[in-house]
């Protein structure tokens, strides 16, 4: 008896490699499907057999019994691939029958699971469910904890519903491109209003000033082109007097009478007449105004995200307070937060946060992962640091599961108006290896003269990009951005020598003094 493949390798055609379709005799002996050996004819000159290469004159003829052996071996493979599929089906039936079984049966009892505990998140029987270990668990109805776990569901997922109903729409896109253009065009002509009238009021008070300072110094120039005129009209006339003299007089006084006319000249040069302060009134003109522009144009060291559904104000320094459903949130009252726009990475980073009379509030920092996460929550699975106020305490906010809540003690009696949080770095920090440097996180009373911390911590294991936050968490509470205080100043240009003489003549005596100590301590030794 033959074994499958053989079977099926007597039964293929040697063109197409299969089983015979309408099989064909040549009187070489050999046999070919029809179609295959038409095609095979007509793309080669002369009707040769394919595999012998002899020529075939006559036409070929059907192979009667090898058609019927090969319609006999497909219904055989049909018939064993249907009883396959058929066994195939039957398992997984029963497999699905037993694990249906197994889920609804207790392991340990063979019972019904017709409850549901909180505690541990497990189904479990009637007979568990008096048992001593879920005595003191929460234990639920399947029928109660599923309609409580779907009404989560449905809350949680509402905003995803909300916003594929928005995203599905056609000009969903458009819209929201044209909303935040708008939003930024109708900001950024506020902005340039406010800074022409700023430059139109400077305009005009530098133009009054030198109408004024005009008028001034006009009348000024009067009186004394008046005064100047009397005396120059009073020395012509003398000349002319002593013009009209005889020679002989004229001769002895000309001398005396030409000292006395200079004199007077150069006094009266000395005496100029008033002029207007031109280097006053244009002298730095642009860069005077410019400076005087920080009152109209402040600069935020932080800039709030823009890309958010919190309510957030059209110069992004501004945030209110919003609920929020999120389960991942660590906090008991879910608001949203908002992180920055940017980065802090390299330097130190120092900005201010007014509170004002908001009593529950949450501020700090949090790493990228948060930001990419789209989390509307402070979520336990990213880093963040921060500090809380709530019911007039103040807690340091962290992401350690431990201990995320540590109650903290305020240096000053005084209410928290102005938060000043800070982000420096340290170097070669004790615990830690020399010249390493060290994230440290410190929040202080920006109010407090003695600049007295509230508390601090150092952030060893994060040296990477950090994100501030805010978090009102009291309906209709506001947490806004401080502007920095800016200082605009001339910068001296010096050389190296000037600005470094006294350093490196201590640097140079600081090295000839140790070298005259080991000198000296080598000749003793």
């Amino acid at each position: 008896m033959f074994s499958p493949a053989r079977q099926v390798q007597d039964l293929s055609c040697s063109i197409c490699c299969d089983v015979f379709q309408e099989p064909v005799l040549l009187s070489c002996g050999h046999s070919f499907c029809r179609k295959c050996l038409s095609r095979h004819w007509s793309s080669s000159p002369g009707r040769r057999c394919p595999v012998c290469r002899r020529p075939s004159p006559q036409e070929p003829v059907p192979n009667i019994s090898l058609r019927s052996t090969c319609e006999s071996f497909l219904k055989q493979r049909q018939q064993q691939q249907q009883q396959k599929d058929s066994r195939e089906a039957c398992r997984r039936r029963g497999g699905e029958k037993a694990e249906e079984k197994g889920e609804r049966l207790c392991l340990q009892h063979r019972q019904k699971l017709q409850f549901y505990c909180e505690t541990e998140e497990k189904l479990i029987c009637l007979q568990c469910k008096r048992s001593q270990q879920h005595r003191d668990h929460r234990v639920l109805s399947v029928q109660k904890a599923v309609k409580e776990r779907k009404e989560r569901l449905a809350a949680a997922s509402k905003p995803l519903r909300e916003r594929l109903d928005v995203v599905r729409s056609e000009s969903a896109a458009e819209t929201h491109i044209k909303a935040v253009v708008g939003m930024c065009d109708r900001q950024i002509r506020q902005d340039f209003t406010k800074l022409f009238a700023f430059l139109q009021k400077e305009q005009m008070a530098h133009l009054e000033a030198l109408w004024e300072a005009g008028i001034l110094e006009t009348q000024l120039a009067k009186e004394a082109f008046k005064t100047e005129a009397t005396l120059l009209s009073d020395q012509v006339q003398e000349v002319d007097e002593m013009a009209r003299k005889d020679d002989i007089s004229f001769l002895q006084e000309f001398k005396d009478f030409t000292v006395a006319m200079s004199t007077q000249l150069s006094h009266q040069m000395q005496c100029r007449c008033a002029m207007i302060d031109v280097p006053r009134r244009i002298g730095n003109l642009r860069f005077n105004v410019w400076k005087k522009m920080k009152e109209v144009a402040p600069c935020y060291p932080v800039i709030l995200d823009s890309n958010t559904h919190l309510p957030v104000s059209d110069d992004l320094t501004r945030i209110m307070a919003m609920p929020v459903l999120d389960p991942s949130f660590s906090l008991s009252k879910a608001y949203g937060i908002i992180k920055g726009s940017s980065a802090l990475s390299d330097g130190s980073h120092v900005w201010d946060v007014h509170i004002g009379d908001c009593s529950d509030w949450v501020a700090g920092v949090t790493s990228p992962q948060h930001v990419n996460s789209n989390c509307s929550g402070l979520s336990l699975c990213c880093n963040h640091w921060g500090i809380r106020r709530t019911q007039n305490q103040y807690f340091s906010l962290t992401s350690a599961p431990t201990s995320p809540f540590t109650p903290l003690e305020m240096p000053s009696t005084s209410a928290l108006k102005v938060l000043r949080v800070k982000l420096t770095w340290d170097v070669g920090r004790p615990g830690f290896s020399l010249g390493r440097c060290v994230r440290r996180l410190t929040f202080c009373d920006a109010r407090d003269v003695r600049g007295s911390a509230i508390f601090s911590m150092l952030l060893p294991h994060h040296t990477g990009a950090l994100y501030p936050f805010l978090c009102p968490c009291a309906q209709g509470a506001e947490l806004r951005l401080e502007p920095a205080e800016v200082r605009v100043e001339v910068r001296e240009v010096l050389g190296f020598w000037e600005r470094y003489r006294y350093e490196v003549i201590l640097y140079v005596f600081a090295v000839i003094l140790i070298t005259i100590v080991c000198l000296f301590l080598w000749t003793i030794c």
